[in-house]
């Protein structure tokens, strides 16, 4: 069979689209939600002494308590001091941010490769059910690949730089 050229592609594309607002073809449904079993994410916390350990840091740093900011400070070099004391607070709130995304990310890539194997073992010795799970094993795939990504987040610059 001969590949087909970008125009073809476009052609049959316009032509589905005719028919689809027509009424002639049905609207492709979107597949169903990924699910899985999953464990308690605190579970999955306790089980793992490191990821504790980094919530911990999390928990301790106490990044979100302002306190400092609304006090009254009476000298000139406390109120010098309110703006590093701000700084490391974003500092730590980026750690943060980051050590938490961490530990979501690690507890998600586990879950889907548990059901990965999971489906593996069980689902396809049986020839009834092989379909849907090459199907759910693709999507399961899919989703771990996304995981694998990095997004940025985007803040004010407030630190200038000579």
């Amino acid at each position: 069979m001969k590949a087909k050229s970008e125009a073809e592609r476009a052609r049959e594309y316009r032509e589905r689209k005719r028919l689809r607002e027509a009424g002639l073809l049905p609207a492709t449904q979107p597949p169903s939600p990924l699910s899985y079993a999953k464990e308690s994410f605190i579970d999955f916390l306790h089980a793992r002494q490191d990821l504790l350990e980094a919530a911990d840091w999390v928990r301790q740093q106490g990044v979100l308590n302002l306190d400092y900011l609304f006090r009254r400070l009476p000298t000139a070099l406390e109120r010098d001091k309110a703006r590093d004391w701000t700084d490391q607070r974003v500092s730590d709130l980026i750690t943060a941010i980051d050590t938490l995304a961490g530990l979501l990310n690690d507890y998600e890539v586990t879950q889907i490769d548990r059901e990965i194997e999971r489906l593996k073992a069980e689902d396809l010795s049986i020839l009834a059910t092989r379909g849907s799970a090459i199907d759910t094993i693709a999507r399961l795939k899919a989703a771990r690949k996304q995981l694998e990504k990095k997004f940025r987040i985007s803040l004010p610059e407030y630190d200038i730089k000579d």
